[in-house]
């Protein structure tokens, strides 16, 4: 299975359609526990993220992305062909479905910008 194949779950696994993004992402989780990451594709209601690390699906994040901080939940996290990163599936958790497509449309831009 490829890395195309593991960064795009079965349809069951989420429940709107993701575009390609690509952008770097800071990211922090339990306090002191921080790293860099890359967009692989944004959506409605999440993101996909390749990442260094394995994250526990259930662990929530802070990403921080050209000003913007935003809270996610991990939703699914798996090892990319190679075993040398993961992707990770989140759900974004502050404000609902409306306040992360605003969030993610704003990084949209500030990238275009």
């Amino acid at each position: 299975m490829g890395a195309a194949a593991l960064a795009s779950p079965t349809t069951e696994e989420r429940r709107s359609r993701r575009v390609p993004f690509r952008g770097e992402i800071e990211y922090r989780y339990g306090g002191s526990e921080s790293g860099k990451a890359q967009w692989c594709s944004v959506g409605r209601e999440g993101a996909c993220i390749r990442i260094g690390r394995y994250l526990r699906p259930g662990r929530r994040i802070r990403v921080e992305c050209h000003g913007l901080d935003l809270e996610a939940r991990v939703i699914w996290c798996r090892a990319t062909a190679g075993g040398d990163h993961f992707v990770a599936g989140l759900q974004i958790v502050n404000g609902g479905a409306e306040a992360s497509m605003l969030a993610l449309s704003a990084i949209v831009q500030r990238l275009i910008a």
